[in-house]
């Protein structure tokens, strides 16, 4: 007798309840008599874990583009330096001294010379 009214109020319950209106197909998935949402939990949590590894995969894949944007502009400026090193004619600061290895000296009416190196002037004080 009180397996028939429980039986009977399921049913009614069944039958006249309509909290799922709106989202039936969700709400069913999690309360499936035959078990499917047990069943499919793991696939679920695979799917989460591809889509997390998709993620990282697409993070590194930008970051190793943008460092190998950055080594090829560094491997530019490294290849203009290297050619402007071995040439006399070179409009690179400081370099025109590596093919003469002696400064040029300017003298001034007073007797003071002044020595051009790569870095500095130095002046010394010509005695006579």
């Amino acid at each position: 007798d009180t397996l028939m009214r429980y039986l009977l109020d399921e049913l009614h319950t069944h039958e006249n309840d309509h909290s799922n209106a709106l989202a039936p197909i969700s709400q069913e998935a999690e309360r499936s008599p035959a078990g499917e949402a047990a069943l499919t939990a793991d696939m679920r949590v695979l799917q989460a874990t591809v889509d997390k590894i998709s993620t990282s995969v697409d993070k590194v894949s930008m970051s190793q583009m943008a460092m190998s944007d950055n080594m090829r502009s560094l491997q530019e400026q490294f290849s203009d330096m290297a050619n402007c090193l071995p040439s006399n004619h070179c409009s690179c600061p400081g370099t025109q001294y590596l093919s003469n290895p002696s400064p040029p000296s300017v003298q001034s009416s007073s007797g003071v010379c002044f020595h051009q190196g790569p870095m500095d002037i130095v002046l010394q004080h010509k005695s006579n």
